[in-house]
């Protein structure tokens, strides 16, 4: 995001270099005839230009940079080089000539287009003063007139990531005749219709229909359609290209000497209106992920978001009136009728089926409801009329085939008796969880069979009369598929056999993984826990109920709750050293966290979480996973709540250790179970607890609190010395060289002491390298973790120890990625293709001769970049896992 600011106070300094102070018209006149911009996009740049720099080109305000006022935080290097998106350096930004300033907003504008579908949107000051009132900016000036400018910015789609064509009126002063033109304007793009894209992709490239709906739902959100979209905006410095948003990281390349990566291209081949090379690109991406994850489409981002459980419907009406898409047919360009457009020939097309109707329901006639007679309950059971085919019935209308499904008619609302006998009776559900399930019927869907909800956010819908979701457990279009192995439409008729036995799977399944299988649906917490069979008692005859007796009884009593108590912070101390045996070095963090949880009250009961869940105690353990609130205890922690709200704390202290021990197998370190760790209570030291003991009765802790270890000694490398001592002491190979002297430059500045304290997670970075200690050391006595080091052993002027570990950082990246040394995330903006010339200065002898010669002679990259495919086999918008450097 632009940092601009919507009043220019006149306090930044301005660049050395010439600059200038455009007219207002001037500046029109510059955009739509040098630049060929419309007018719309004419007015507001002008209304951005005088809100931000007052038409001044050499304006500076401390991070953005020109008459633009582009922000040196993404977009250009203040360095004076040439890095950024734009690759340019930001004094650029500050002459007299705007070519380079028009080039840079058009990739901030196409980006921010594809991100918000209003590239404008990255200037603060357009919301401010430029969204409405822009056309104003025109007016008086020969570049157009206000009021089609103000009607075409409200009625076309601001710059739709187009490449603008250049026209030079034969008016227009020489002066201003173009003498830059933007590099997007080699290769002419396009921007498909929706169904034109669809069509192609099965007709011309025998894409599968029912993988159509998905990539041109990835091609919307990607790149809105556009051919020529280039995006910048990855935090490794790499850019996405063409309509489906190809990363240059992995499957194209810039440079003919990187052999094309994965899909063996060039970038600037997807950004033409040919997208043959895109789509063969496209099916390597998606076999390669079919193989890692099992889905190819996971390797884009927005297909979980947005294009997941795509539908024909999606895509039928753009083959209702079909067309065959044929090769392009080429002509002489100076022949008579010369065309290059393709030829489109009508066909019949099998494929089309429109949307299913609305599904409409007759009500049943009334059935003889008479008392309770033995067996089975109360209603007739529910026939569908045969159909003439099992699975569609087609109809001939209008050259084409409708399909009706033999479900759509059959859709029924129980009465909540009816339900209730029907799932006890036929389908042997245990009584004590019927009025559960009744509850949950009732508020997902109100009894109805044919309910259909569709408002979830991650566009999937839920189906029938429990909602069944078809994210995770029935398919569309017909298919058996997913968890419960059936069509979400066999959910939405009067039979509800296959809506029970895909609950009964979905309740094992969360029972398995929470110990209360009907979390699955969110009414529960709210609505439906603790349901009691005595609830739908009236629903059953006497003999029913007398056979359920044991079940279904009198309201018992309400137990007292328990009496709790508040320790004293020196009190749970003790009780947890003598009583409970807790390791003297954890007490201080225990302590710390029964203090931020409950305020050291072990009837506290914490109701704040956003899923409904409460914690419990005086350690607040969740009744999510580890406490249940039903008779003889359950999941994880085999107990009952209520026992974590006495004063007898046992239960609790038994409870977190089994808490603790299952994160510390996840994560490495058991604390993290509890929020309030990272920030209040890691690094806890003996020695704050010292004053609750008494050191003659505590013979431990005695060795635990003593002076702090001092720190260790660093030192500050000079780069040829930390260079020398790479290759010569601990045999790094020369080729790394200059990338490990690069990122210990740009990590640590040399200095083998520094600790990095600004991650957003709270971890720290360490060494020369700056190693961090979320995944890498620890803090403990004894070392830890991935490196099996402790991190202070990192901070001493030895680096013997630092390149152990970044030996196995960058092994293990390398099986990741491709690359380790992505590791580290200065890598790719600063570290990147170093040259073993810059070291020439370090070696007297030939080693950086031989060096160079070794690597000259193995094949250009292209064994490293097959690894990166086979074994990384990772788009930038995979799922992979980067476990921090």
């Amino acid at each position: 995001m632009l940092l601009l600011l919507p009043f220019i106070v006149f306090l930044g300094h301005f660049s050395l270099l010439e600059g200038k102070i455009y007219e207002r018209c001037e500046l029109a006149n510059q955009l739509q005839y040098r630049f060929g911009l419309p007018l719309h996009e004419v007015a507001v740049l002008l209304c951005i230009a005088q809100h931000t720099s007052d038409f001044n080109t050499a304006f500076s305000n401390s991070d953005s940079h020109g008459i633009f006022q582009i922000s040196d935080a993404f977009w250009c290097d203040k360095t004076g080089g040439f890095g950024g998106a734009c690759g340019l350096s930001c004094a650029r930004l500050r002459d007299n000539d705007i070519a380079d300033d028009v080039l840079c907003v058009r990739k901030i504008h196409a980006e921010h287009q594809r991100l918000s579908g209003d590239g404008f949107t990255a200037w603060q000051a357009y919301g401010a003063y430029c969204r409405q009132d822009a056309a104003q900016y025109l007016n008086g000036c020969a570049a157009g007139n206000a009021a089609v400018a103000l009607k075409t910015s409200q009625s076309v789609s601001y710059y739709q990531n187009r490449i603008p064509p250049v026209t030079i009126p034969a008016t227009i002063p020489s002066r201003i005749t173009p003498s830059y033109y933007p590099t997007q304007i080699q290769t002419r793009g396009k921007i498909y219709q929706r169904c034109e894209l669809a069509q192609e992709l099965y007709y011309t490239h025998k894409m599968p229909m029912q993988q159509i709906p998905t990539w041109v739902c990835i091609a919307k959100h990607e790149s809105s359609f556009n051919t020529a979209a280039v995006g910048r905006l990855n935090a490794d410095g790499s850019a996405d290209h063409g309509l489906f948003q190809i990363s240059d990281l992995f499957w194209c390349s810039h440079d003919a000497r990187e052999g094309g990566k994965g899909c063996r291209a060039s970038c600037s081949q997807f950004l033409d209106s040919n997208i043959s090379d895109d789509v063969q690109c496209i099916k390597k991406i998606y076999r390669e992920h079919k193989q890692i994850s099992g889905d190819g489409f996971n390797a884009w981002t927005v297909y979980q978001r947005n294009c997941r459980n795509q539908g024909y419907e999606q895509v039928a009406n753009c083959f209702k009136n079909s067309v065959q898409i044929s090769q392009p047919t080429y002509q002489q360009p100076n022949s008579i009728g010369f065309t290059n457009q393709r030829i489109i020939t009508p066909t019949s097309n099998p494929y089309y089926r429109p949307p299913p109707p609305l599904l409409t329901y007759q009500p049943q006639p009334k059935q003889d409801l008479s008392p309770y007679q033995g067996n089975p309950f109360l209603r007739p059971h529910y026939s569908a009329q045969p159909q003439a085919n099992a699975l569609v019935t087609a109809t001939a209308k209008k050259g084409y085939t409708q399909y009706t499904h033999p479900f759509s008619q059959a859709g029924k609302v129980y009465k909540r008796c009816e339900l209730a006998q029907e799932l006890h009776f036929s389908h042997k559900f245990p009584m004590q969880d019927i009025a559960t399930w009744v509850c949950i019927a009732e508020h997902e869907s109100s009894f109805n069979t044919a309910a259909v909800g569709r408002l979830n956010a991650d566009g999937s819908a839920d189906h029938g009369l429990f909602q069944i979701s078809d994210l995770y457990w029935c398919g569309h279009d017909g298919l058996k598929a997913k968890g419960c192995n059936l069509a979400c439409d066999h959910l939405l008729d009067g039979d509800i056999t296959d809506d029970v036995e895909c609950i009964k799977t979905i309740h094992k399944e969360h029972t398995r993984l929470s110990g209360d299988g009907f979390t699955a649906w969110t009414v529960y917490p709210l609505h439906c826990k603790n349901r009691r069979a005595d609830e739908v008692a009236a629903c059953f005859d006497s003999n029913t109920i007398s056979s359920i007796k044991d079940v279904v009884k009198a309201p018992a009593k309400p137990q007292p709750k328990p009496r709790g108590k508040i320790y004293q912070r020196c009190e749970l101390a003790q009780d947890l050293y003598y009583k409970h045996k807790i390791p003297m070095q954890q007490i201080p963090t225990w302590v710390c966290i029964a203090e931020h949880e409950s305020s050291f009250n072990t009837a506290a009961v914490g109701r704040l979480n956003s899923d409904g869940s409460l914690d419990h105690g005086l350690f607040q353990i969740s009744d999510l996973y580890w406490c249940s609130h039903g008779n003889g205890g359950g999941k994880a922690c085999s107990i009952e709540c209520d026992r974590l709200l006495d004063a007898d704390i046992a239960d609790d202290v038994k409870c977190v250790k089994t808490i603790y021990d299952e994160h510390t197998r996840i994560s490495g370190d058991g604390f993290t179970a509890w929020t309030v760790y990272p920030l209040h209570c890691k690094n806890r030291r003996a020695d704050e607890v010292a004053n609750c003991f008494n050191s003659t009765l505590t013979p431990p802790i005695t060795e635990l609190i003593r002076a702090p270890k001092p720190k260790p000694r660093g030192k500050i490398y000079q780069r040829c010395e930390l260079a020398q001592d790479l290759y010569y002491k601990h045999k790094m190979p020369m080729q790394q060289i200059p990338t490990w002297v690069c990122i210990a430059e740009h990590e640590s500045s040399f200095n083998t002491a520094a600790v990095g304290r600004l991650n957003s997670d709270g971890s720290l970075d360490h060494g020369l390298f700056q190693i961090s200690d979320l995944y890498w050391c620890s803090h403990g006595n004894g070392g830890g973790k991935a490196c099996n080091i402790e991190c202070d052993r990192f901070l001493d002027a030895d680096i013997a120890d630092d390149v152990k570990c970044v030996k196995t950082i960058y092994d293990e990246h390398t099986r990741i990625s491709g690359d380790g040394f992505n590791a580290w995330t200065v890598y790719p903006g600063h570290c990147k293709h170093q040259s073993l010339a810059k070291l020439s200065d370090c070696f007297q002898g030939n080693e950086i001769i031989e060096a160079d010669h070794q690597q000259q002679t193995l094949p250009k990259l292209e064994k490293h970049h097959e690894n990166v495919v086979e074994t990384s086999a990772s788009h930038r918008y995979s799922a992979r896992q980067t476990a921090g450097k």
